[in-house]
């Protein structure tokens, strides 16, 4: 999602020259529409790009920003673009309605993506009322949303049923297999296509033969009739998501944004965990999951899902009184496979000097932590690439279990089922510091080549 920065600060800058009555704006009036920050972003784009917009001034006259003539003609186009793309925004307005329960959409839940639908940022304005005959705005449960007049059951086709009715697969009654990399010429299949560096085992593959033959019901079918325990049921969660990313224009959306239709369209509650199973289907990247923040002047990775911040923000938080009180011997973050046998261990091993008299220096304290944190992303080449079906957990090893009953923090913690191994597992050091009274060793774990096999 980070491309789509530099393409929406172009959009905002040409329409705050196209508000302008001289169609052009001056450079030192650029602060007022943007503010201070913002206006050095601007700047750059107007020097990145010189086919797009042009600056002039001089003798006098103060510089000045507008698009240049080759610009200017393609933003005449654009009204006519939206003319003729409108049959195919209201068709596909239609069809989400139609995916949802009831026929009904919130209508700040359709803003959340109307840019990726292709609709006008005014669409409940200019859109919306030219379209009685389709489209009504009504006070559902206290919010404003928009319902479905009338259903259409030609529009109740997918595009993956629209791509199999081209490639002739729903009239074929030829028997095919499924091939090596998952896909099948069925009607109830999807186009697979696997991750770099992942190699199916056979067990793997007779599962997705298996999936990839069952039968399941329409996207278009209301969500209220079916068990989600049930696997048709969960495949066609699969063709809901599917079909959502289907009538965006770049045919993607970020978690938070499939996530605001949870309720409408009936999502399964650990829909991350979906989405990821199906790794062959949909192409997943943490570059939306994390975001770039600074702390203590140093690049760091923070979650963006509140629930993800929650977990790790509680973690840290109660296992804080144990290290002060030297109990905890390391923490480990542990990913797993679908058996929970351990793939991998990050591990971090701490000691609390509790004898330690003097006065803290913070400031070595700070330079120890920031030459740690720094050397956090390089382990990256020393990972293995995990299987889709894994899981992650924090886990403490305490010198001494505390009392469940002694602090709210003991509450939070329970005995992990996590398997060990068997073997001694090999060890790759990251990162080490001491600095008094703190001390923390990291270092990878990975099992045994002798391990056994699960």
């Amino acid at each position: 999602m980070e491309l789509q920065k530099k393409p929406s600060l172009i959009l905002r800058l040409k329409s705050i020259i196209q508000s302008q009555r001289k169609q052009c704006v001056l450079l030192r009036d650029l602060e007022k529409e943007v503010g201070f920050v913002q206006k050095w972003n601007f700047m750059g784009i107007i020097e990145k790009y010189p086919t797009i917009f042009c600056v002039t001034g001089g003798n006098g006259t103060p510089p000045m920003v507008m698009l240049t003539e080759k610009a200017d003609k393609i933003a005449l186009e654009e009204d006519e673009a939206r003319v003729q793309m409108e049959p195919i925004l209201v068709k596909n307005l239609r069809k989400l309605l139609m995916l949802s329960v009831d026929c009904t959409l919130p209508l700040e839940t359709i803003q959340l993506i109307e840019n990726d639908l292709g609709l006008p940022n005014d669409f409940r304005q200019s859109l919306i009322p030219k379209y009685p005959q389709f489209f009504s705005v009504k006070d559902v449960n206290g919010r404003t949303s928009l319902q479905l007049e009338n259903w259409d059951s030609f529009l109740a086709v997918t595009a993956r049923e629209e791509r199999l009715a081209c490639e002739g697969v729903l009239t074929s009654k030829e028997k095919v297999r499924v091939l090596i990399d998952g896909n099948y010429f069925g009607p109830f299949a999807f186009q697979m296509h696997y991750p770099a560096g992942f190699r199916p085992n056979m067990n793997y593959l007779k599962e997705v033969q298996k999936w990839q033959k069952m039968e399941f019901p329409s996207p278009y079918l209301n969500a209220k009739r079916f068990e989600l325990a049930d696997p048709k049921a969960q495949k066609r969660v699969v063709a809901v998501l599917h079909e959502l990313l289907s009538l965006t224009m770049e045919k993607r959306l970020t978690s938070a944004q499939i996530d605001a239709f949870h309720s409408e369209l009936r999502l399964p509650a650990r829909l991350l965990l979906c989405l990821i199973k199906q790794h062959s289907i949909f192409y997943i990247t943490n570059k939306g999951a994390f975001e770039r923040r600074r702390y203590m002047n140093v690049v760091v990775q923070r979650a963006r899902h509140p629930e993800l911040q929650q977990y790790i923000h509680s973690s840290v938080n109660g296992l804080l009184s144990f290290i002060q009180k030297g109990l905890v011997e390391r923490v480990a973050v542990i990913f797993s496979d679908s058996n929970n046998v351990p793939i991998e261990r990050f591990v971090f091993k701490i000691n609390v000097n509790q004898s330690y008299g003097s006065k803290l220096e913070e400031a070595d304290l700070e330079f120890s932590l920031k030459s740690f944190l720094i050397k956090l992303p390089l382990s990256q080449s020393l990972m293995k690439v995990l299987p889709p079906d894994c899981r992650w957990e924090i886990t403490a090893y305490f010198h001494s279990l505390p009392q469940s009953g002694t602090s709210k923090d003991a509450e939070i913690w329970v005995p992990t089922d996590t398997q060990q191994w068997q073997q001694a597992p090999l060890i790759t050091p990251i990162k080490s510091m001491s600095c008094e009274p703190l001390g923390v060793q990291l270092y990878l774990e990975h099992p045994s080549l002798s391990e056994p096999k699960a």
